[in-house]
């Protein structure tokens, strides 16, 4: 059975080095490792891809031939603090 493993570069919780430990036990398989990604991908600029690539397995029943090279155009959005003033107890 084809298999489709997406890991986030910087998930402290499941590393990519277990997702490669998968994948080498996977007859059938393809491992992509999201560039600055964490354990949870949302958020994420280009995320569309990933539900792109797993159409495409399932589509085509194969692993071969997936073009995964839009994962690397994937990014975090910029980290933005408010520059309103801080919520202030009522009196």
């Amino acid at each position: 059975m084809p298999s489709l493993l997406i890991s986030g570069q910087l998930d402290p919780v499941t590393p990519e080095s277990d997702g490669a430990a998968v994948a080498g036990s996977l007859r059938h398989s393809r491992h992509v490792i999201v560039p600055g990604g964490g354990h949870g991908l949302n958020g994420m600029k280009g995320q569309e891809c990933l539900f792109d690539l797993m159409g495409k397995l399932i589509e085509s029943g194969s692993e071969e031939g997936l073009d995964t090279s839009c994962v690397a155009k994937m990014e975090r959005p910029p980290f933005e603090l408010s520059a309103g003033e801080p919520n202030r107890p009522a009196h």
